[in-house]
């Protein structure tokens, strides 16, 4: 049976509700932190094996898309717990970074590990081939969303959906609700 677009809505909408409900596949529990300390320690541990410094705040927060008063609460008990430590930047003593204690970077070893694995039964799961496809559909989806989120903000605040220059990829009318 071909999927029509109403079809298609339906589906999608109740695919990324049950996706959220389910939440994510890949922290598992650790050591007593929340899933957002863990995700946190996971990307300091993958920043500074990228480039051994530390890493922002705010940089951190942008890529857990959470705000930094969020993430500032995150990061105080990732602090206390003797996970990450806080240091000024040696130009400029205003720029915080974070970086892994000896105890984080076993901890964060040890996520890693993990979700390696879980990402390994997840692939298995589903097929190296239709994961992958998926991945690619779910880029466009990713594609789709920052040239309409660009489009957006480029019309300026007062341009809401389907406003002249504010409708997104389509343009005109059709690209939202003037309700």
């Amino acid at each position: 049976m071909e999927r029509t677009i109403e079809t298609m809505k339906v589906e999608f909408l109740d695919l990324m509700r049950k996706l959220h409900r389910a939440g994510p596949p890949w922290m598992p529990d650790c050591e007593g932190l929340t899933p957002n300390q863990a995700r946190a320690l996971h990307l300091l541990y993958v920043m500074e094996s990228a480039d051994g410094a530390g890493a922002r705040p705010g940089s951190l927060a942008h890529h857990l898309a959470v705000s930094p008063s969020a993430f500032s609460q995150v990061a105080r008990v990732l602090e206390e717990r003797g996970l990450v430590t806080r240091g000024r930047g040696s130009g400029d003593f205003r720029a915080v970074s974070l970086r892994l204690t000896p105890e984080g970077v076993a901890l964060a070893r040890e996520l890693d590990s993990a979700f390696t694995a879980r990402m390994r039964e997840l692939v298995d799961y589903v097929g190296p081939e239709l994961f992958s496809q998926m991945m690619d559909g779910v880029a466009k989806v990713v594609e789709f969303r920052l040239a309409e989120t660009a489009s957006a903000a480029e019309a300026g605040p007062s341009a809401g959906p389907g406003a002249e220059g504010g409708a997104g990829p389509w343009g005109g009318e059709e690209a939202g609700c003037t309700c």
